[in-house]
This record gives structure tokens, C-alpha cells and sequence, in this order.
């Protein structure tokens, strides 16, 4: 029986309630009398029932509405730090309600409906998450994503919007998308946006507005700039002394670089350098060695990101493996380095399958640390066990 006829049988019950209790009351009344009539009355139970029936009947019976409803719903939520909070009870709710949709061979075309329908919904979660629905159908979805992106006012829903615009099923950076990643670099914004822009943007067809970025951005956004140009354009720097062909000075030349740019470079030298089959490596090699070999070692210096981020090294040849670990070696020996430093290095050595003796001398040197940076150190010895 369906959902229309239970509630039409529910509201007949309730109504011959109200009807037999009249006729009771009538039938109980002295024959002689004559008295007003009296309301009728409702039981308890039977009011209960009319008004369930009531909800049944107004309540949307399509999944897609009910998607749909959920997803308004997350309005209650807020934004996390990347995302929605996972732990929003309407969040929740949403997400598993997608999980057990029943099949259907036009979701595809319900979600771009519900996505593009919410998109400018005035809740910045709500927005966030239509975008979501509707990029299930990415190319006919785009165009009204950035156009939303171009009216954005919260950074969060900025960010989420030019990413899921720049998705793996478009190709290259989408015309509107770079316009609007141009706007953000070249007006005072929200850092986060334009740490955004940048990475809404590569090169190297974008290479010079990230140029252009390296040099007057906000300084996150700065330094996710020249990760960008280190990791995917050879062309941009060349070995130091020798630019020769290059667009832009290397700014790790420049000693008064901000240690947050410096480590955005590295970072993208380590990754040039575990992809040599990107283009030359060369410059990319020369900064992260050059940086390792830095004396003398600070807190800040080798940064343990970098030491993290040449670990990808482990794939690459016996050659390139045993230059990095030779050159990580001397930054675990060094107490001035960072413990932390020193504690990647001891980590990405182990995932290079560094010569045991190694980490059988850095054991005996700190077995006996408890606190502090070397207590980190002895604890990452004993995380790899390689001695």
C-alpha cells in the first residue's frame, strides 16, 4: 500500500473516531432532555494520527527532494579550516543520505539540478556543498560555479569554488577562472584567496602572472608561487651564476628571501627533483643540496618540510638516492639543526634504505636522550629501527 492511500485511510480512521464518540455521547443522554450540542471530541490517539498523516502528506517523496532538503539543511553547519565540519550533525545526515540514495539513472542530471538550484544559497556551507553536487556533471557546471566564485564574499567558499573549477576533468586553467586568479593577485585581498589564485593557476602557461605574484602577492601566496615555478617550469631559473634562458631571478639567490618564501622554493625543488622526467633538474638539484649543505644549521635551517619533501627521492635511481642521503646524513649529525629537522632526515634516510651503521652510531649518540631536540631524534631511531 502506498504513502497517499495509508494517510487516507489513516484520516478515515481518525474521522470515524469522531464520529462513533458523537454517537455515543448521544445514545448516553437522557431521551427527555434537551441539551446544546456538544463539540465533538478527539482522542489523544487520534489527533496523534491525523497530524502524522498531515506531515505524510506534505512530505516530498522523490529522493532528489529530500536530497535536496538535507542538503539546505547543512545551513546549521559551519566551515572548518578546509572544509565543512565533519562533525555537523547536518553534515552527517547529508552524507549518508547520499550514500544510501537508491539507484537511478538520472542522479547525474538530479545533481547538477539540486547543486546549480542552491548555489547561491545564503549560506556560504550550502554554497560550498552545491558546488560539490553540481560538479558530478563538471563541464556544464563550471560556468555557473565561477560565475558564483565572481560573487563570492567568504575566502573559504572562494577557494573551494576556482578548485573545483579547476578539476581533472577540465583541461588546463579555465579563461574565467584565470581572469578571476588575476583580479585576486593584483587587489589587496584575503591571503587565502590568493594563495588560492595561485593554485588555481600553472604554469607554464601561466608562468608570468606567477611571476608577477612571486613578487606582489601576500607572502603565503608568494611562496606557493615559487613552489608552483620551481616544481613546474625548467625554464624559469636557471643554476645559480648560470640563468642564462631564464624569466626571473632566482629568488633563493636573494639572502634576504623570508624563510617562508625559501621554503615554498625548496619545497618545489624537492619535487623537480624527484620528477626529472619534467625537464631538466638541474636547477631544482643545485637549491635543495645547496640548502642542506647551509652553514651554520638553525632552528629553521634545513627546514624539516624540505628534508620531508626529498623522501620522494626513493624512487628515482640508486645515483640520485644515495646523493640525497649523503647529503641528509651530516644535517642528523649536526645538534644545531632543529630536532625536527633532524627527525625527517632520520625518517626519509630509513625510507632510502640508508647504510645500517648509520642509525646503529646516531643510536648510541642518543640513547640517551629523553627531552628536548634530541629526545625527538632518538624517538624517530626508534620508529625506523634500522640499527
Amino acid at each position: 500500500m502506498d504513502g497517499v492511500r495509508i494517510v487516507r485511510l489513516l484520516k478515515t480512521i481518525s474521522r470515524f473516531a469522531v464520529l462513533a464518540s458523537g454517537v455515543v455521547a448521544c445514545r448516553a443522554s437522557p431521551p427527555a432532555a434537551v441539551v446544546a450540542p456538544a463539540p465533538a471530541v478527539v482522542d489523544a490517539a487520534a489527533t496523534k494520527h491525523i497530524v502524522i498523516a498531515e506531515e505524510l502528506l506534505l512530505a516530498p517523496t522523490d529522493p532528489a527532494d529530500n536530497l535536496e532538503a538535507a542538503l539546505v539543511a547543512c545551513a546549521a553547519c559551519e566551515i572548518g579550516e578546509f572544509d565543512v565540519d565533519p562533525g555537523c550533525a547536518a553534515y552527517k545526515a547529508f552524507s549518508a543520505f547520499k550514500r544510501e540514495l537508491p539507484p537511478r539513472s538520472d542522479w547525474s542530471t538530479a545533481f547538477l539540478r539540486i547543486g546549480l538550484a542552491q548555489l547561491a544559497h545564503r549560506s556560504p556551507v550550502v554554497r560550498m556543498l552545491a558546488a560539490h553536487t553540481a560538479t558530478v556533471d563538471l563541464p556544464r557546471a563550471v560556468t555557473a560555479i565561477l560565475a558564483q566564485a565572481a560573487l563570492e564574499t567568504e575566502p573559504k567558499v572562494v577557494r573551494a569554488l576556482w578548485t573545483l573549477a579547476r578539476g581533472p576533468q577540465t583541461t588546463g586553467t579555465p579563461m574565467e577562472l584565470r581572469r578571476q586568479a588575476v583580479r585576486a593577485l593584483e587587489s589587496p585581498n584575503d591571503p587565502l584567496v590568493q594563495v588560492a589564485a595561485v593554485v588555481a593557476l600553472d604554469p607554464p602557461a601561466d608562468t608570468t602572472i606567477l611571476l608577477s605574484a612571486l613578487i606582489r602577492a601576500a607572502e603565503p601566496a608568494r611562496a606557493m608561487a615559487c613552489e608552483k615555478l620551481y616544481a613546474l617550469d625548467s625554464t624559469v631559473f636557471g643554476p645559480k651564476g648560470n640563468a642564462k634562458g631564464a624569466r626571473g631571478a632566482d629568488p633563493l639567490d636573494d639572502p634576504a628571501l623570508p624563510s617562508t618564501i625559501a621554503v615554498g622554493c625548496l619545497t618545489g625543488a624537492a619535487k623537480r627533483l624527484c620528477a626529472p622526467d619534467m625537464g631538466d633538474a638541474r636547477a631544482a638539484s643545485a637549491a635543495v643540496f645547496r640548502h642542506f649543505r647551509l652553514q651554520p644549521r638553525t632552528a629553521s635551517a634545513p627546514h624539516w618540510q624540505l628534508v620531508s619533501a626529498v623522501a620522494c627521492a626513493k624512487n628515482l635511481s640508486l645515483a640520485a638516492q644515495t646523493a640525497v642521503a649523503s647529503a641528509l646524513r651530516p644535517v642528523v649529525d649536526d645538534q644545531l639543526a632543529s630536532g625536527l629537522a633532524r627527525a625527517e632526515a632520520v625518517r626519509t634516510l630509513a625510507l632510502l634504505q640508508a647504510p645500517r651503521p648509520w642509525f646503529a652510531a646516531w643510536h648510541r649518540r642518543y640513547r640517551d636522550a629523553d627531552f628536548g631536540a634530541d629526545g625527538q631524534v632518538r624517538r624517530a631511531l626508534q620508529a625506523v629501527d634500522r640499527f
